[in-house]
């Protein structure tokens, strides 16, 4: 089911990636919630961060070893890191 070669991803790891991806940026969202977008701004932040996380990892680690463990721990992690890059940039100080 999860699987990635070559270029492409399978409809069963790109479901994955962007689920992980949305619930870490809910996560990140309820921990810094001066920084939150709202339900569908962390929510697309999220699915986006999930595929380039899971993505990113995937390819740094290499694509032959891929599994679930792996595809879980890059979205969640990019779709955190990419709602709170967000967060901060619209919600930074004005001068």
């Amino acid at each position: 089911m999860l699987e990635l070669t070559g270029d492409s991803i399978t409809f069963g790891s790109a479901v994955v990636l962007v689920l992980t991806g949305v619930i870490g940026a809910l996560a990140a969202a309820a921990t810094f919630q001066d920084k939150s977008l709202g339900a569908y701004g962390n929510s697309l932040s999220g699915a986006a961060g999930g595929v380039l996380g899971g993505g990113t990892l995937g390819l740094m680690i290499g694509a032959h070893d891929n599994s679930l463990i792996q595809d879980v721990a890059g979205a969640g992690s990019g779709g955190a890191l990419l709602m709170l890059l967000a967060g901060f940039i619209i919600h930074r100080p004005r001068r």
